[in-house]
């Protein structure tokens, strides 16, 4: 007999944008919220047809509007909370809940050095998230970033790897490396500081990356994250992705042109993937 191994559902890419008028001066927040509930309550859902205790993923949609709209929230973290503590609280036959909010980024726009109160401009592609789950009593948050697009035109090595018959890349003490960084980290969920936390972090890797003379993807991923737990007390956990942005010398023999370090074709397709989590 089949036994139902683990259910969920919920409503996804609720897209939200939120006008905060303290006049003069106006905030815009902008983001996308998932919300997925899980219990064992809902197996009978699946197995009898039996929809009592699900809850509309509408209601969801219409509950998340209602709490971005109500709650006077100071980070995407606090709202994430705040919505989670929210549906735990109204369906206590749904025991866990994850609310998942990646933000879009809206910067105030300067004008002859001096900040706007009104007008704004999006920057990217760069994303910052939070992922927040209560399961009973029991809640943990962390945050994030996606699609970080960083470069650097020298220190950076990679030689020294295992070779056979099927090896072709050249091993090299100089290149070129670039990474579109996704970073994760947990904090406590009592911790009221977040949106300074993760501009450390934040900071501390774009630091490291810059000052670092790596041996590899995997160095550079290393002592990132070593440096992040080292310098951020309150990360308790931090996950990186690294995957490789390559840019390949493009051959101008043909034309007589020697081009040892100048002229690049940029590809990520294939493209190496590089993961870690290191916690305290």
């Amino acid at each position: 007999m089949p036994e139902i191994a683990r259910t969920s559902y919920g409503k996804t890419r609720i897209l939200v944008m939120k006008v905060v008028r303290k006049e003069p001066i106006h905030e815009i927040w902008e983001f996308v919220v998932d919300v997925t509930a899980e219990s064992p309550e809902l197996e009978r859902s699946y197995t009898r047809a039996d929809n009592s205790p699900i809850v509309a993923t509408d209601t969801m949609k219409n509950l998340v509007n209602y709490l971005s709209f109500s709650y006077d929230f100071a980070t995407l973290e606090d709202l994430a909370l705040h919505i989670s503590r929210s549906l735990r609280e109204r369906y206590a036959h749904l025991p866990r809940w994850t609310v998942h909010i990646e933000g879009a980024a809206w910067n105030r726009l300067t004008t002859g050095g001096v900040a706007h109160p009104i007008s704004f401009v999006r920057t990217g592609p760069e994303i910052a998230f939070t992922t927040a789950v209560v399961d009973g009593d029991t809640y943990s948050l962390s945050s994030g970033i996606r699609d970080l697009l960083v470069l650097k035109t020298t220190d950076s090595a990679f030689s020294g790897f295992h070779r056979d018959e099927f090896t072709t890349l050249p091993e090299t003490r100089d290149r070129v490396l670039a990474t579109s960084i996704t970073a994760e980290w947990k904090v406590p969920a009592s911790r009221r500081d977040q949106g300074g936390i993760n501009a450390t972090v934040r900071e501390t890797i774009l630091r490291t990356f810059a000052e670092l003379k790596s041996e590899s993807v995997q160095h550079l991923a290393h002592e990132t994250a070593a440096t992040v737990l080292k310098s951020v007390q309150a990360v308790e956990e931090i996950s990186l992705r690294l995957p490789n942005k390559h840019y390949f010398l493009i051959d101008l023999s043909p034309f007589g042109v020697k081009n040892e370090d100048t002229l690049y074709l940029p590809t990520n397709i294939p493209h190496g993937d590089i993961h870690l989590t290191v916690r305290r």
